[in-house]
């Protein structure tokens, strides 16, 4: 009897301890995923996250239990908006909603998409607003500035605001899209439009010097429950010197799944020299390509809000928008002794900035090439490009080429030896 007893208490404890586990693991598949968010500013404006003025920031995602690191290698799938569900964008802290914000054209949504937001997976790849086989998304957004004007929802549907022609039953929600089914997406852009870069077109305005803003992103299922969640702040700063980032404008195919210099797969001691697609060609026939940057003079503004005025909209002048130029005369000139440095020149004698190789090993026979084309500016070009030749190293591992420029920002491209 005490046996049966002691097996009936064993068996109990057996069972609740089965179902407290089934709970558990209930509530895990149940709980919120963090996204990992980081702000900077858009690839394509030097101003775009400096104190009173117009809002221009990529939103860096990446999903739960995904390195910092590889984010944003082509490897590694970003993020997905479920089918049924929707993704919303709250600007909070200091960014100022601008009531001007208005669409002459009553057709279409007051926050644009492709326009005043961008979904990407990287500079120059895109996930569209349209149904176009490669780089569609299949998506929508909706924005009401009276009643919610800090937030913005995109909805991966056909809905009223979208050409809706070439959406059937084979695309039932979600982002589709070969881009948007093989990398997902990894960049939120927010910006003025760029089609007429004025203040009427602005959704917001960064606050005040030292003030900060916050931005969340929720992600919520077909029952309008929050999947997954992030958020991030950025401090606005007076103002930045000259300005580098990453850039794929020369390579740039809305027909191929990834455009992306950046993470390219190479194997070891490969030249990487191509600066553009072959005329006619794909992105994959010009491989592999050079690490590409974009320059911009440092901005100088005039129009910051008072720190004590934070209710205050801003009215930028024309200098706030595109075009913004570039620096000319640009050149990269490898180090006689360090095969993997190279000063920035400009005007073949000036040293403003430098260009450092790194990679798994010190003696890897990686090493920065010479490139001796000048950069190039005007008033009517966005920044100046600039090519990076390298080559890989025989030693497999991640290399990163980081360029600098003196009393301004820093831009870093990977690439992945195998």
């Amino acid at each position: 009897m005490k046996l049966l007893k002691k097996r009936m208490i064993g068996s109990l404890f057996l069972a609740l301890i089965v179902s407290v586990a089934a709970i558990s693991n209930s509530q895990a598949d149940n709980a919120v995923k963090k996204i990992h968010m980081k702000i900077v500013s858009a690839p394509v404006v030097p101003n775009g996250i400096l104190a009173g003025q117009p809002t221009e920031f990529n939103i860096l995602l990446r999903r739960q239990g995904v390195p910092h690191d590889e984010a944003m290698d082509i490897d590694t799938f970003g993020l997905q908006i479920p089918a049924g569900g929707r993704m919303e964008v709250e600007l909070g802290g200091s960014f100022i909603p601008n009531p001007d914000f208005v669409e002459t054209n009553p057709d279409v949504p007051l926050f644009k998409p492709a326009r005043n937001i961008i979904l990407t997976t990287g500079p120059q790849n895109p996930v569209k607003p349209n149904t176009e086989e490669v780089s569609g998304g299949f998506w929508g957004v909706s924005y009401d500035q009276l009643t919610k004007p800090h937030v913005v929802s995109v909805f991966p549907r056909c809905i009223a605001d979208m050409d809706c022609q070439n959406l059937d039953a084979a695309h039932p929600g979600g982002l589709n899209g070969t881009r948007a089914r093989a990398l997902g997406f990894k960049i939120i852009h927010l910006r003025p439009n760029d089609r007429a870069p004025r203040h009427d077109t602005t959704p917001f305005y960064n606050g005040p010097v030292g003030s900060t803003g916050l931005v969340n992103v929720r992600l919520y299922g077909e029952d309008d429950v929050v999947v997954a969640a992030g958020s991030a702040s950025i401090v606005f700063r007076r103002r930045v010197g000259p300005q580098v980032y990453l850039t794929n404008a020369a390579t740039r195919d809305d027909n191929s799944p990834i455009s992306l210099t950046n993470f390219q797969h190479v194997l070891p001691d490969t030249l990487m020299e191509g600066t553009s697609i072959p005329a006619g060609g794909a992105f994959a026939d010009g491989l592999p390509y050079a690490p590409q940057f974009l320059l911009f003079e440092r901005f100088k503004q005039s129009n910051i809000p008072s720190p004590h005025d934070r209710e205050s909209v801003p009215m930028a002048g024309s200098e706030s928008y595109l075009p913004f130029r570039g620096i000319e005369g640009i050149t990269v000139a490898p180090s006689s002794r360090h095969p993997r440095v190279a000063h920035l020149l400009r005007y073949g004698t000036k040293k403003v900035g430098y260009v450092v190789m790194v990679g798994p090993k010190r003696k890897s026979g990686a090493m920065i090439l010479e490139n001796n084309v000048p950069t190039s500016a005007s008033d009517e070009a966005n920044g100046s490009r600039l090519f990076v030749p390298v080559r890989a190293g025989h030693i497999p591992g991640h290399y990163r080429v980081i360029v600098h420029l003196y009393g301004g920002g820093t831009a870093i491209n990977t690439i992945v030896v195998e």
